[in-house]
């Protein structure tokens, strides 16, 4: 006779703070506007009164300006989030390809996506909200649910 057990993989790190999230913001510096989606998945965290956890951030968003016509770009961060409470410094290095529509725009295709910041998300919450200063979103503002 044979008896088989499975058990599926926690949503929740030994912490409290979910494993996944999905987010958008919707950046502007005057003449530049951006609108990205995210999803983040943690890495690792630690458990403490002041905890610090690792995501990988992959994010896909269109930008406008006002002298071209704008593109979109995709990128993917190593996200750092340290803090007490529910209160975070949120910051991300990364890489994003970035696709210019206007054919006179000199950068190329592949631009750093850094990211400074305040999260606020409980550790047992659904909610997140993000704001800071990015590039390529420029001063952001987000929302989000943690899975």
């Amino acid at each position: 006779m044979n008896a088989f057990g499975q058990t599926s993989a926690p949503d929740k790190s030994p912490s409290g703070l979910r494993k996944n999230a999905i987010h958008i913001s919707g950046g502007t510096a005057l003449v530049y506007a951006s609108f990205t989606g995210y999803i983040d998945h943690l890495l690792f965290d630690s458990e403490g009164k002041k905890y610090q956890a690792m995501f990988m951030r992959v994010g896909y968003g269109q930008y406008g300006q006002i002298a071209s016509d704008g593109g979109y770009h995709v990128l993917t961060q190593a996200v750092i989030v340290r803090g007490r409470n529910n209160g975070h410094f949120e910051g991300g290095l990364g890489v994003a390809f970035v696709d210019p529509e206007d054919e006179g725009d000199s950068r190329g295709p592949l631009e750093p996506a850094i990211s400074v910041g305040y999260r606020w998300q409980k550790r047992e919450g659904n909610f997140l909200f993000r704001t800071g200063l990015a590039y390529p979103e420029s001063l952001y503002l987000g929302i989000g649910f943690c899975l």
